[in-house]
Order: structure tokens, then C-alpha cells, then sequence
């Protein structure tokens, strides 16, 4: 394999259009494709390492007052 058949890998990132809290960790979000030439190679994906609430009330007021 050459060098310029690695050069010719092409890497997409694929996240899920709608991601909804909580997330728990090990949820999958997307993933990143890899492809040569047109055709997939491989494929990994795109997992939570760590569990994400729902934002509150106060989670959002204290973002808006941060901007002040």
C-alpha cells in the first residue's frame, strides 16, 4: 500500500441530528466514517464518556447572566 492511498482516506463525521438529554454515558451519538476512493472502510463510533442532565431553569438563567 502506498502512501498515496492513504492520503486518498476520507474522514466524514456523522452526529446524530437530535440529541435529547439525559445522556447516559455509553449512549451513541454519530459516528466518523472512513472511505477510500468512494467506498467505506470503516466506521467508529461516537459514544458518551460521561452522563449529561437535562439543563434546569437555573442551569439556563445562569448562562443568560454570565453574558452581563
Amino acid at each position: 500500500v502506498g502512501k498515496e492511498d492513504f492520503d486518498s482516506i476520507t474522514k466524514e463525521l456523522l452526529v446524530y441530528e437530535k440529541i435529547t438529554a439525559p445522556v447516559v454515558k455509553g449512549d451513541e451519538l454519530g459516528s466518523i466514517l472512513y472511505s477510500l476512493n468512494g467506498k467505506e472502510i470503516g466506521r467508529i463510533s461516537l459514544i458518551a464518556d460521561a452522563d449529561i442532565q437535562e439543563a434546569t431553569y437555573q442551569d439556563y438563567l445562569k448562562k443568560i447572566l454570565s453574558y452581563f
